[in-house]
C-alpha cells in the first residue's frame, strides 16, 4: 500500500484519499472491453 501511495504522490500529485476520489470521478471508465462477447475460432483448417 505504501508503494501505491508513493506512485500516486510522485507521478500524479495525489496525496489524500479525497484527491484520489476526485481524480477517479473525472476519469471515464470504458467497460466495453468487459461486456463484449468473446468469440473463438474453432476451425480445423488452421491447425
Amino acid at each position: 500500500m505504501k508503494r501505491l501511495w508513493k506512485i500516486l504522490n510522485e507521478r500524479y500529485g495525489i496525496y489524500t484519499m479525497e484527491q484520489l476520489k476526485e481524480e477517479m470521478a473525472k476519469t471515464e471508465l470504458d467497460i466495453g472491453i468487459f461486456t463484449m462477447p468473446f468469440t473463438t475460432n474453432n476451425s480445423t483448417e488452421n491447425n
